[in-house]
């Protein structure tokens, strides 16, 4: 929202979390780190996941901070094996995507949400988020569609559990020139189920 503050005027109003762990210093100190090869394009704002050896990482956003176009959103996902020699593998195209999530389990992908940039570059915003949750298949190559968030949502936060449920929590819904939309729900999919469907949990 726009507004003023001891006299100055600002257009916008963030909001930023920091997160701080408490680690074990003996742990600490004998971890080794592990000098990986850099990503094959900079990128923020993108979906990953890791599977065995295998670090994922899907869209995002490689322009310029705070300004989003087409042509500036990956479509790529990317695989990087943290075993042996590391080293990145384009390993399919799909939508243009960034604030979306994925998280994986029983060796598989989900791809959830996310928003897209209608505008190219220099033009105004036309900014959509997205309901769309896709599952993708190391073993194929392929990704296969899965029932749709119950509305569309980007910049959220997801999470698997053991048993396969995969909640998802706030996170925004643009419209092109609509007013935006803050999320204050949170549903949640049973992988486990022969079909599953999105519920919807407990406001937070």
């Amino acid at each position: 929202k726009p507004g003023e503050h001891n006299g100055k005027k600002y257009d916008s109003k963030r909001h930023y979390v920091t997160l701080t762990l408490n680690i074990d210093p003996a742990a600490a100190n004998s971890s080794r780190t592990a000098t990986l090869p850099d990503i094959p394009r900079p990128v923020t704002s993108f979906g990953g996941a890791i599977i065995g050896d295998d670090l994922y990482v899907y869209g995002g956003h490689e322009g310029e901070a705070h300004k989003y176009y087409a042509e500036g959103q990956s479509k790529s996902l990317w695989r990087l094996n943290l075993s042996g020699k590391p080293r990145w593998k384009e390993l399919s195209k799909g939508p243009a995507l960034q604030g979306l999530a994925m998280v994986a389990h029983d060796g598989k992908l989900y791809r959830i949400g996310g928003f897209t940039a209608k505008n190219s570059q220099g033009e105004d915003h036309d900014l959509w988020s997205m309901p769309t949750v896709e599952c993708f298949h190391p073993e194929t190559g392929k990704w296969t569609s899965m029932p749709d968030l119950p509305e569309p949502r980007s910049s959220f936060d997801a999470a698997i559990d053991d048993e396969g449920k995969i909640y998802v929590i706030g996170g925004w819904q643009m419209s092109g020139d609509a007013d935006r939309v803050w999320h204050k729900t949170a549903h949640v999919l049973d992988l486990s189920r022969e079909n599953p469907m999105w519920q919807p949990l407990p406001e937070p």
